[in-house]
């Protein structure tokens, strides 16, 4: 569509090395202080009932990546100062986690989540924003969505799920994202 082309147009016009804004700058020092923590992950887990086509799912979340730079950024530094390096439009990174053969699949799915909210992120590598997805039973879903402060907030992070939920809606019969 031609709304996708002018997305996919801006996205390629934009990606390169771009200066910090002043939340960011303070996000990136306070990671050089201490790396390797989770203390700026921002983390959502919605519970889903219903069928769930994982590869509409993985299209859906290609797409939105896509139409935002911030969710393929990165952080780097050129001649000691940092900078936000916007990466082509690629593969989200989804991760997919078949917990049917476990008595205990609810509370796995429940334990893993916490594991995935405490799992730190590289500032200088890929993903800066995850989606884990734990199958629990046949229709019985939960999906945690795990993005840094540095590319996300509250507010952004509350769009990224409506229109998660409003392009996977979009689509043939299943599980509605809501």
């Amino acid at each position: 569509s031609s709304a996708d082309r002018g997305s996919r147009e801006h996205a390629d016009n934009r990606a390169g090395v771009l200066p910090l804004s002043f939340l960011q700058e303070g996000l990136w020092f306070f990671e050089q202080m201490a790396p390797g923590t989770a203390t700026y992950n921002i983390v959502e887990a919605w519970h889903l009932t219903g069928p769930l086509d994982a590869n509409r799912l993985q299209e859906c979340l290609d797409v939105i990546s896509s139409r935002h730079e911030t969710l393929r950024t990165i952080f780097g530094s050129r001649d000691g100062i940092p900078v936000q390096i916007v990466l082509p439009p690629g593969k989200f990174a989804l991760e997919i986690t078949d917990l049917r053969h476990r008595d205990d699949g609810e509370a796995e799915a429940n334990r893993l989540a916490v594991a995935e909210a405490r799992r730190p992120f590289d500032l200088t590598r890929p993903p800066l924003a995850r989606v884990s997805l734990f199958r629990i039973s046949d229709g019985q879903y939960l999906m945690v969505i795990n993005m840094h402060h540095i590319i996300s907030d509250a507010w952004s992070i509350g769009v990224f799920m409506r229109e998660l939920a409003a392009l996977y809606g979009s689509g043939p019969e299943g599980t509605a994202l809501a």
